[in-house]
């Protein structure tokens, strides 16, 4: 288990850092190329960690059935990219925040689990 909050932690460090450069993208109104590495190295460690939990995580309904639905997303976003099916441009940032929030609701819930364990051992 200690993988997946490593990992989750990782990928919700990522999706930050890329939200926060797509903003600094528009509102500089300039293109950096590290932004897309960044979108690249986030979508790979998403979903390295969407199947992570799956296999790992599957006790916790809610987590699956998101973490499925994730799966879902990300076939259909293959799909897309194989027919050459364009998408709007503002889709890539709510797919980043749809990252951010649903890994860093996974983070708050282990640092969560880990204060009540704290708090049970005092």
């Amino acid at each position: 288990m200690k993988i997946i909050n490593v990992v989750n932690t990782f990928v919700f460090l990522f999706a930050t850092t890329v939200v926060m450069a797509i903003f600094y993208e528009g509102i500089t109104l300039k293109w950096y190329s590290i932004v897309p590495m960044l979108i690249i190295i986030t979508d790979i460690a998403f979903i390295i960690a969407t199947i992570l939990n799956i296999i790992l995580n599957h006790k916790t309904k809610i987590l699956l059935a998101l973490n499925l639905f994730s799966i879902l997303i990300i076939c259909v976003a293959i799909i897309m990219r194989i027919l050459n099916i364009k998408y709007p441009e503002w889709s890539l940032l709510i797919w980043n925040f749809y990252i951010l929030y649903f890994f860093g609701a996974q983070v708050l819930l282990h640092i969560n689990k880990y204060i009540q364990k704290k708090r049970k051992h005092k």
